[in-house]
């Protein structure tokens, strides 16, 4: 087959698929570009560890490190408004039958933010002692 007849043979489908690629294209390019233009990173040094643990457990617990450097990334707008005290770092431990050395921390943020980096992204937990429970009923016995 010639050459002129490999180019000319279906020409509107080939245009049509060169059209629609070039679209595709210009989509995905502009709208991920457009999504990181538009984010602010901000970085917070020492944001606190808080331990989650079952409402009876009794134990104290010691994490190591005390707390991490977390980086959220968001609109700028969001990111300006974002206090500390909306940054929620914590190492889960309800549902942990041994207690294990190490847990991964875990980081809850407002809508629409999200964590950029996280260091440590691991602590080293260890039990303490147990804290006696206050008895809130008074004993009858003498």
């Amino acid at each position: 087959m010639a050459w002129h007849k490999v180019i000319t043979h279906n020409l509107g489908w080939k245009v049509v698929s060169v059209v629609l690629a070039t679209v595709v294209w210009l989509l995905v390019h502009y709208n991920s570009s457009e999504s990181y233009r538009s984010q602010e990173i901000r970085t917070f040094d020492s944001v606190p560890i808080t331990v989650l643990t079952p409402a009876n457990d009794p134990y104290i617990f010691l994490v190591e490190p005390p707390s991490v450097r977390v980086s959220i990334r968001g609109t700028e707008a969001a990111v300006k408004a974002l206090l500390p005290s909306d940054i929620k770092v914590f190492v889960d431990l309800i549902g942990v039958s041994q207690l294990v050395t190490r847990r991964d921390v875990e980081v809850r943020l407002p809508e629409g933010l999200s964590v950029g980096s996280l260091f440590p992204n691991e602590v080293k937990i260890e039990r303490l002692a147990s804290d006696p429970l206050p008895n809130p009923l008074p004993s009858d016995k003498p």
